[in-house]
């Protein structure tokens, strides 16, 4: 994925395209589409458009089924906002930061709101012209930000989420994207292999939600009383409605800022995570089968035309997630002695992050290598925030963060020539296993500064977001018992979530707690 040079940006005239007339327009048109485009390669890349829209209602419904249910409905509806702020973003100055010829660092704003993007091809000598490109790669960068906002889960506000998504994408991914797909780009220049995203997608939005989740602190058990869960045919009186914790009267006073909601005494140390179970698991694993699907078209569109290669990257994609997914359930059963619905869906996911770097570089023998390895390393490092003393609710930072790593760590080994080849144009020299020994050199310089800049920029973004009056990036203890659909929201899945009857299910909730801890002890 290499940044296009359109020759009209050279004119400098913002009123070029409107001179055109309509007779040129479809004279040069049509010399394209018989000389230049192929228009299999355009199908292709726009079907792909389709099926990875698909990965926004996956994503979507595999975190609402991890979260409580009643902060799934803000995790449902931050997709979608996401989703749209994420591509105005890449239309306004995200696609032209991402691509467009600049320095090693960063692209330019020659292409901002597609500017004299015309019929120009993608980079010279595509079969495809750039506004094609355009929506596909778009769908990147909404895929890094959904991600990434997830770790927001049960105690982020929802507007905050969608300005920190926007300052991410801007100040993250789209330097992040330029370093590894373009011509100019220092990790492209240097030699680091990444095809499909395992840098920018996985390991960026894996760091950049640890920082996030750190910077938010960690969640609070629900307070409750026990009497407060005496009911009459589920209703309550006034004298059960939720009152102010008196622990929080210090809330304001602990911030960084007066305004802010920031604390640091929730972030530091090693204080307690709560572990709440998934309200809804099969909506997670209907979430993951709309993930893995959008996934197979993610990898093998990015090659943005249809030959050998494809197949092999199609079939790579299929092989590391069924092999992860399986290597995911056996370690369960060993680990466990039972095995999970959301333990098989985690490890479809484990091969495909595993993958993304190297399906258009490895044999199928390696992306099996690559989904067993990673979904080992995932399975045994799965309490990894508990250990960091970071309350990182879905896990993004171990599925995508680590699993990136271990991804572009397998590649560094199995890369082949001959496969990178097999479309007729792309050179590489490959990995340990034609003996050219610098290229793990090259991964693990293209995986630490990518990890480094997306923890240190997106803790840097959430702080300055968090200072600027009416976006305290986190709520308050009583909007947290009472949840993010309450606080966010005009619905809410469960109609006796409110203030009068939030007691009950937060007793429910600590039980349910409660009685996994236990059986995670007894196994």
């Amino acid at each position: 994925m290499n940044p296009p040079w359109n020759s009209s940006t050279a004119s400098g005239s913002p009123f070029l395209l409107f001179r055109r007339n309509a007779n040129s327009s479809m004279t040069e048109a049509n010399d394209l589409m018989a000389n230049t485009y192929s228009p299999a390669d355009m199908a292709y890349v726009l079907l792909c458009c389709v099926v990875v829209f698909l990965v926004t209602p996956g994503i979507a419904l595999f975190y609402a089924g991890m979260t409580r249910k009643r902060s799934a409905l803000s995790i449902l509806t931050q997709s979608f906002l996401v989703t749209a702020v994420i591509l105005v973003q890449w239309y306004l100055f995200g696609y032209s930061l991402a691509v467009a010829p600049g320095s090693s660092f960063y692209g330019s704003l020659s292409l901002g709101g597609l500017h004299n993007v015309w019929f120009d091809p993608y980079i010279p000598g595509s079969t495809i012209p750039a506004i094609v490109y355009f929506p596909f790669g778009g769908l990147f960068a909404v895929t890094t930000a959904q991600l990434l906002i997830g770790a927001m889960a049960e105690r982020g506000r929802l507007v905050p989420s969608l300005v920190i998504a926007f300052l991410y994408i801007t100040f993250v991914y789209c330097p992040q994207a330029y370093w590894t797909w373009s011509s100019k780009g220092w990790l492209f220049t240097m030699g680091a292999l990444d095809f499909a995203g395992g840098g920018p997608v996985h390991i960026s939005s894996g760091f950049a939600a640890l920082a996030y989740s750190f910077v938010l602190g960690r969640r609070h058990e629900p307070s409750f009383s026990e009497d407060s869960t005496n009911s009459i045919d589920g209703e309550f009186s006034s004298q059960h409605v939720v009152q102010e914790d008196p622990s929080s009267q210090s809330w304001i006073s602990s911030t960084i800022v007066p305004w802010g909601s920031v604390r640091w005494k929730d972030s530091l140390g090693r204080g307690h995570i709560p572990n709440f179970p998934a309200h809804n698991p099969t909506m997670a694993y209907i979430g993951v089968v709309f993930i893995w699907c959008s996934w197979l078209t993610f990898n093998s569109g990015t090659l943005l035309a249809i030959n050998l290669r494809t197949a092999y990257i199609f079939a790579n994609t299929l092989i590391s997630s069924s092999f992860a997914c399986v290597t995911w359930t056996v370690v369960d059963y060993i680990r466990y002695r039972k095995i999970s619905v959301l333990g098989v869906s985690e490890g479809a996911i484990a091969g495909l992050v595993g993958i993304t770097p190297g399906c258009g570089h490895v044999y199928p023998w390696g992306a099996a290598v690559a989904g067993i390895f990673t979904a080992i390393v995932c399975n045994l490092l799965h309490d990894i925030g508990n250990w960091l003393g970071i309350d990182e609710t879905l896990r993004v930072f171990n599925l995508h963060g680590i699993g990136g790593i271990m991804g572009s760590i397998v590649l560094g080994v199995v890369a082949h020539p001959n496969v990178a080849a097999s479309d007729g144009a792309t050179v590489i020299k490959g990995g340990w296993i034609v003996h050219h020994w610098k290229q793990m050199g090259y991964q693990f310089a293209s995986f630490t500064s990518v990890a480094v800049w997306s923890f240190v920029v997106t803790a840097v973004i959430c702080l300055l977001v968090d200072m600027i009056p009416g976006l305290q990036i986190r709520c308050t203890p009583q909007e947290e018992e009472q949840g993010m659909d309450f606080v966010d929201l005009v619905e809410q899945i469960d109609e006796k979530a409110g203030p009068s009857t939030i007691r009950v299910i937060q007793a429910q909730e600590v039980q349910e707690s409660m009685d996994t801890s236990v059986t995670s002890k007894k196994q």
